[in-house]
């Protein structure tokens, strides 16, 4: 009998060599989607608060500013920023 090879998790630290781009990249989309969502709820309400809506547009600006830099983000870095934003996104509540 021919036996299959066992699977390896994706983020298996002993088979990966840690998080990718693209994985740092979809973390920090992630909380860009929480955050437009919540720029759009606010903007359509009856009475915007307009102290909140600038704290959220500010936030969400320093989250694409953060997602420009991972074209030239080594290892360390997207490993960070990958566990930076998966945290961030529990703490907003959407995950």
């Amino acid at each position: 009998m021919r036996q299959l090879s066992k699977a390896v998790p994706v983020h298996d630290p002993g088979h990966s060599a840690g998080p990718s781009s693209t994985d740092a990249f979809e973390a920090v989309t992630r909380v860009i989607a929480w955050y437009t969502r919540q720029i759009l709820a606010e903007q359509r309400s009856p009475a915007p608060d307009r102290q909140r809506l600038t704290q959220l547009q500010e936030q969400q600006r320093a989250c694409v500013d953060d997602r420009k830099q991972l074209a030239s983000a080594g290892p360390q870095e997207i490993a960070r920023l990958v566990a930076h934003y998966e945290a961030r996104l529990r703490e907003l509540g959407g995950a």
